[in-house]
């Protein structure tokens, strides 16, 4: 639409409410629990299908695959890529869907057979395919997808948020510092009191990696936390750098 208007095209399109469509999710981890949240909440009525037992969860109907694949108006996939998942969508399946149906796939390009996808859009079968994970990356400048008015594509970036940023920034920091090196880590360290210290920083290292000043950062920014009686966070390297700057 953004386009459109953009072209001087002032027309209105038709579009479809989601509380009228069945959103089927394949693969229900805790990114399709999510999912399945926002589908509810839309007012879709939301269906599941995950390879092992799940509890039940409220708004969501966990149904065989062949009926999650048949009912679904929207299929997302939230399958983890192993042996059993790889081309997990190929023709067979495929032509158990509805004809026009849209997938989105978030989790593993590997999870698509890509011959089916770009045959199910050449024959209509599927109205629309997003898809933010594809085979080779970034996409060659010829592929059929590109030239293709009915896929939406995104760059390998649905989890890049500055929230989600930041929680695996600090976790990793977090695990790297009470791994089982404490002791060595503990040494590395020992050689720094302040930035005006003059004893030179010993270098800690592990599989080749300098991991001793992003072990010092993320304890300065401890302590910045302690201080402000909250959780550790970006937020806190933020200020240890304003800090340091000055």
């Amino acid at each position: 639409m953004d386009n459109i208007v953009r072209s001087n095209n002032w027309s209105l399109l038709k579009t479809e409410e989601f509380s009228s469509k069945t959103f089927g999710l394949i693969g229900f981890g805790s990114i399709g629990r999510e999912t399945a949240k926002m589908a509810t909440a839309l007012g879709a009525r939301t269906i599941a299908w995950n390879r092992t037992k799940k509890e039940e969860e409220d708004g969501v109907e966990f149904l065989p695959l062949e009926r999650v694949l048949s009912e679904s108006d929207i299929l997302s996939f939230h399958l983890a890529l192993n042996d059993q998942t790889i081309s997990f969508l190929d023709d067979e399946k495929l032509y158990k869907t509805k004809k026009g149906v849209i997938f989105v796939n978030t989790s593993r390009a590997e999870v698509f057979n890509e011959k089916t996808i770009l045959k199910g859009l050449s024959t209509g079968h599927i109205k629309h395919c997003a898809m933010d994970v594809f085979h080779e990356e970034p996409l060659p400048k010829n592929h059929q997808f590109l030239n293709s008015k009915y896929v939406t594509l995104t760059p390998h970036s649905a989890w890049v948020t500055s929230q989600a940023i930041d929680r695996l920034l600090w976790s990793g920091l977090k695990l790297l510092k009470i791994q089982t090196v404490k002791s060595s880590i503990s040494e590395a360290l020992s050689g720094f009191s302040s930035k005006t210290d003059d004893k030179p920083l010993k270098i800690f290292r592990v599989n080749g990696w300098d991991y001793t000043e992003m072990i010092r950062v993320y304890s300065e920014a401890e302590k910045i936390a302690r201080n402000n009686h909250t959780p550790v966070s970006y937020t806190h390297l933020r200020a240890h750098e304003t800090r340091e700057d000055r």
